[in-house]
């Protein structure tokens, strides 16, 4: 279907979100350059998201900032987001994997964080996009798949949602933090800490990528 066909009115079931992750409060950021930072909340939270448990890894954190899904759609949309950079594996989610994607969304379930590159000015005129994706590749396609009406939840596309739900999908909220212009080594080593724990990875993609950043070395 035609995404912008006319909402025909029906609803389906979703819980109330308990608490708004945006008026959380805001602190001063310091980076290093490539969008590696630490601050004030990280230094002082349990368990700040590192990158390794490795020596050369254990003083590099990510900063994530909350977005709407909306926020990452226009994102995709409007900047150009690479799926396909050269260390990502192929599309390996099956329908259901996307429609338990989405009934999280709904249910008020967190879905994860999402780790974009954002590349410097000449790679965007080579590539039409200024973003690309490092972690959540997966997650990323099961949202603009549905956005885009390419399968249905609950026998519903999103065209076919109520205003009031199509209001809750596009203000769910993820965590998202950008690397700036990181250079290879950095951008591999980010990739394989945060795709390692991940149950859907194929181990063999993993080595692929550990060969490509031993040639850093």
């Amino acid at each position: 279907r035609q995404h912008g066909r006319k909402c025909c009115g029906r609803g389906i079931t979703w819980r109330k979100t308990v608490c708004n992750p945006m008026q959380r409060a805001k602190t001063q950021h310091r980076g290093n350059g490539n969008g590696i930072s630490c601050s004030p909340m990280d230094r002082h939270s349990p368990n700040p998201r590192q990158l390794y448990h490795s020596e050369r890894n254990q003083d590099l954190q990510l900063s994530f900032n909350p977005y709407t899904l909306e926020g990452v759609l226009h994102r995709y949309y409007h900047f150009g987001v690479d799926m396909d950079p050269f260390y990502q594996r192929g599309y390996v989610w099956e329908q259901t994997d996307k429609e338990l994607l989405i009934d999280s969304i709904f249910s008020n379930i967190k879905i994860g964080e999402i780790v974009f590159v954002k590349r410097d000015h000449t790679e965007v005129q080579a590539s039409g996009c200024l973003y690309e994706i490092v972690d959540g590749k997966q997650r990323l396609d099961a949202i603009r798949g549905y956005y885009e009406n390419r399968y249905p939840y609950q026998g519903l596309y999103f065209n076919d949602l109520s205003a009031k739900d199509r209001h809750v999908f596009l203000e769910r909220v993820v965590p998202i933090a950008d690397l700036v212009r990181p250079d290879k080594e950095t951008l591999l080593r980010c990739f394989l800490m945060l795709n390692r724990a991940g149950k859907h990875m194929d181990p063999e993609h993993l080595k692929a990528v550990e060969e490509l950043l031993k040639e850093c070395d």
